[in-house]
């Protein structure tokens, strides 16, 4: 696993947690999100599919602006922030996508989570709207 993504085994059920964004920081692709407008996001992605259970997430990201749910491979469970570094906790789920996720992990490949979403970005490379589809499980991450 990578030095953001920690595992815990429990009861024969594989779950995740790590770093998922850090913000005024450059991504992979070298776009910086606002901590503000990240933060909107967030919230609105926790109330409305993490606390009803539904946030699920797929094995490396799309460029479609929905999850699939024959895709799916964790779902989220807890999100929570310490200033600029936004984080959260999956379960591995027993889907197709979940076992070959749960292989990987055993092979100790690196993984880490990204964000899915439709943001406009300004000529400055500053995301200044954004709407958080998914947190996707990938080996190419945002931080």
């Amino acid at each position: 696993m990578s030095k953001w993504l920690k595992l815990n085994k429990e009861n024969g059920l594989l779950y995740v947690s790590g770093l998922i964004m850090d913000c005024n920081k450059p991504s992979r692709s070298n776009v910086i999100y606002k901590p503000s407008v990240f933060e909107n996001a967030w919230e609105e992605y926790n109330d409305k599919l993490v606390t009803n259970g539904v946030a699920f997430g797929e094995l490396n990201p799309k460029p479609n602006h929905y999850v699939d749910l024959t895709n799916i491979s964790h779902k989220m469970l807890a999100l929570w922030v310490d200033g600029n570094k936004f984080y959260g906790s999956a379960e591995v789920l027993d889907t197709p996508l979940g076992k070959v996720l749960r292989e990987i992990i055993d092979k100790d490949i690196d993984l880490d989570f990204s964000v899915r979403s439709i943001s406009p970005i300004l000529d400055n490379m500053i995301v200044d709207g954004f709407k958080l589809v998914s947190i996707d499980i990938t080996h190419f991450p945002e931080v």
